[in-house]
């Protein structure tokens, strides 16, 4: 039935039914045991949260992630892609604050590299957690982390900022040699 203007649309129906997954039906129930509807579908919620975190809401891109973490039916694949997502959102949300996120940005970084060691998505993790090391002075980090980025990735797109980020920190220094130093690999 259609609706008339100015008539609220009707709810979806909810389907509190055993549900096909893969060649098993499976019924949803909560604690006591009562039909509930099944968890939402993963490719659906990560679709909002990469379309949330795009425009810049945040808090509902956290709470995506967090439902994802919490969906039963989340590959391993899946898992990675949401971490690194994650720390995508991190370093999005806590940037301007460096200092006082380091752990937050740094951690959700280095999770998402451990949830597969030889994903391609490692290299721009590696790239943020260099950056980060050199804009709160950790220099030793930012140098072992470029370094792992060049050696790990030599052909990856992300390499020239490794150049530039140091070049720039250098500049903001006013050590214009080491800055030019550093500069002349991205040109």
């Amino acid at each position: 039935p259609t609706t008339q203007p100015g008539e609220p649309e009707p709810a979806p129906e909810v389907n509190e039914g055993p549900v096909q997954i893969g060649d098993k039906m499976i019924q949803f129930v909560d604690k006591d045991k009562n039909p509930i509807p099944p968890p939402p579908d993963v490719d659906i919620l990560m679709s909002e949260l990469k379309e949330t975190m795009a425009a810049g809401n945040y808090t509902v891109a956290e709470q995506k992630v967090e439902q994802l973490f919490q969906h039963p039916f989340l590959t391993l694949e899946q898992r990675e892609e949401v971490l690194h997502l994650n720390a995508d959102l991190m370093f999005a949300m806590y940037h301007n604050d460096l200092n006082t996120n380091y752990e937050k940005i740094v951690s959700s970084a280095i999770e998402a590299m451990n949830a597969n060691p030889d994903s391609p998505r490692n290299a721009t993790a590696l790239l943020r957690l260099g950056y980060v090391n050199l804009r709160t002075n950790n220099l030793n980090e930012a140098q072992a982390y470029f370094n792992m980025l060049r050696r790990q990735f030599p052909m990856d797109e992300h390499i020239p900022l490794t150049y530039y980020y140091w070049g720039e920190y250098y500049y903001d220094r006013g050590d214009m040699l080491q800055a030019a130093y550093q500069f002349q690999y991205v040109v």
